[in-house]
């Protein structure tokens, strides 16, 4: 499994010796950040207090959020020459004067340095004061493993097993009952529009200190039983790694951010334990998932190739069978994905491998057990690819996957997003209320394109009938 690489969510921590107030970039960053409800006339107001939401986990702020979108909606559908403009009026004022003073009274807080995993600090190991090393690693390095803040003492997870030898024929990892504690980049865009083309690398770019050696360069650091070879990257859900299972081969090894309690630890194994039931063809296989001292992971397959994202931004879109192709297998994957009961609610190009044998779809379901854990409220998903019932807060269905399918065959075919906009606001009402130009697109898959763009869910057609009407 590849996975995008992505600045980092979290920034490091402050410097010793300055707790106080924000000094330079900081400073400049928290004041533009505050003036933005003002300099917008209140439309980004959302966005802002959105962002001061998910960086202080607070229910207050979650609340504030909410009510702004809210008012964004008269301003966004109110007619400003009819009698409704002096609804108009009051709501633009609340989003912009209201926005500036709460994100001016909130910005020192917003902009402090925060620790790893959103400041929940892993607590110091029981046992010994210096655990035994290990071996060859002359003491800590460049890498730093999950969950452990930079310069912190092991983890005690990740302390060194004793050594495995690698099975020589590399045979396929069995699938290891979940338990509890577990075992001891953006579309390409016309200029202007949102979200803006990445800079850097694709996703299978590593990350670490490292970056240009072999993997083995790196000290030997182990979550568990898993070997660390490798970052691959990181993205809002977590952290992805390279690793290599005790039988020798290679797994990927994703550290979730959300932190869970002892509460939060059932419904997450109770969500991930239904991945395992997904069969493998055309999909990232699950191999182990669990929970560590609070920080929860998930073990799947490796699949060595770039993401659908990546391979359009670097070579331009697929060619006319390459995308036929491509559209059988996915809507074959999620046609496996729907049977085992799973919504996959984040279908995307960067959530497609094309690996050598063939595509395989990944992270499916994770964002429904991520949902079950957090109290995180407002639209999830990614905007570019959510369907129309994800942005209206209704109930997801295997249909609502269809519709992000169509948005990424679009791409992946074309080059450019089904829904395009300069701002997140405009992607949504596109998603809402606009048909997407399906020109360039292979006679065979225009008509099933088509069908899963649907405004409605239940018009859709089932992945199971979409490879009968691909072919037909």
């Amino acid at each position: 499994m590849s996975y995008p690489t992505g600045a980092a969510p979290h920034p490091p921590p402050a410097p010793q010796g300055a707790p106080g107030g924000l000094s330079g970039a900081r400073l400049a960053l928290s004041i533009v950040w505050a003036l933005a409800p003002l300099y917008t006339c209140g439309l980004l107001t959302f966005a802002v207090i959105t962002v001061a939401a998910a960086r202080l986990r607070s229910r207050l702020q979650i609340a504030a959020a909410i009510a702004y979108f809210l008012l964004l909606i008269p301003v966004v559908v109110t007619d400003t020459e009819g009698d409704d403009q002096y609804i108009f009026g009051a709501a633009l004022i609340i989003l912009s004067i209201g926005g500036l003073v709460h994100a001016l009274l909130i910005r020192e807080k917003v902009f402090q340095p925060m620790a790893p995993y959103g400041g929940h600090a892993v607590a110091p190991p029981r046992g010994p004061a210096h655990p035994m090393p290990h071996p060859g690693a002359p003491g800590p390095g460049p890498m730093t493993p999950p969950g452990v803040a930079p310069g912190a003492g092991p983890h005690p997870h990740l302390a060194a097993p004793p050594p495995v030898t690698p099975h020589p024929a590399h045979p396929a990892n069995p699938v290891t009952p979940v338990t509890p504690h577990g075992p001891a980049t953006p579309p390409t865009h016309a200029a202007g529009s949102w979200p803006p083309p990445p800079g850097g690398p694709g996703p299978r770019t590593p990350s670490g200190p490292w970056q240009g050696q072999p993997a083995a360069a790196a000290p030997a650091r182990h979550f568990g039983p898993y070997l660390l070879l490798d970052k691959l990257g990181e993205g809002g859900q977590g952290t992805v790694y390279l690793a290599r299972h005790p039988d020798g081969s290679r797994v990927a090894l994703k550290v979730l951010h959300q932190q869970l309690s002892d509460k939060e630890r059932e419904s997450f194994i109770r969500e991930v334990s239904a991945l395992q039931r997904v069969p493998s063809y055309s999909t990232a296989r699950v191999i182990d998932a669990g929970v560590m001292d609070g920080m929860a992971y998930i073990v799947s397959e490796y699949v060595d190739g770039p993401s659908l994202q990546r391979r359009v931004q670097e070579a331009g879109p697929l060619s006319a069978d390459s995308l036929i192709r491509l559209a059988i297998a996915t809507s074959g994957a999620l046609a496996a994905i729907h049977r085992a009961g799973i919504v996959h609610r984040d279908f995307k190009p960067a959530n497609v491998l094309l690996a050598t044998d063939g595509p395989r779809v990944i992270d499916f379901g994770v964002a429904k057990a991520l949902d079950q854990v957090t109290t995180t409220a407002g639209v999830k998903g990614t905007p570019l690819y959510m369907s129309p019932e994800q942005i209206n807060g209704e109930p997801i269905t295997p249909a609502s996957d269809m519709f992000s399918w169509a948005s990424t065959m679009i791409y992946g075919g074309t080059g450019r997003v089904a829904f395009a906009g300069s701002n997140p606001y405009q992607v949504l009402h596109q998603i809402m209320s606009k048909e997407p130009d399906l020109s360039g697109l292979p006679g065979p898959l225009i008509r099933p394109i088509a069908a899963c763009l649907d405004k409605n869910p239940r018009n859709r057609p089932q992945a199971a009938e979409l490879i009968a009407a691909i072919t037909g």
